[in-house]
């Protein structure tokens, strides 16, 4: 792994300011997050709470959280994950009709 290219790609994260915009969404978004993920940059309860910051700004938002996962929800509760992801994707396609 090239710690030098992972370094600068989570500085460049910093320095995004999409937040702002994130309320001008019109679509369906689905936001997943491990109950135990503890990105880089924050300790668990962080970046819930962030996540649920991002919830809150998206009008048609739906946040699912999966328990006893980390970071990689979709490697450490795959189930979970496809079932989230799978719902989200039904109701969208139904909504449609």
């Amino acid at each position: 792994r090239n710690q030098e290219a992972y370094t600068g790609a989570l500085l460049a994260m910093l320095d995004i300011r999409f937040q702002e915009r994130l309320a001008e969404l019109d679509c369906p978004v689905l936001l997943i997050s491990g109950a135990n993920d503890k990105s880089p940059m924050n300790s668990g309860s962080e970046h819930l709470g962030e996540i649920i910051k991002l919830h809150r700004l998206i009008q048609r938002s739906e946040l699912v959280i999966i328990p006893e996962s980390g970071h990689y929800v979709q490697i450490d509760q795959p189930e979970a994950f496809t079932e989230a992801v799978q719902s989200f994707l039904e109701r969208a396609d139904h909504s449609k009709n």
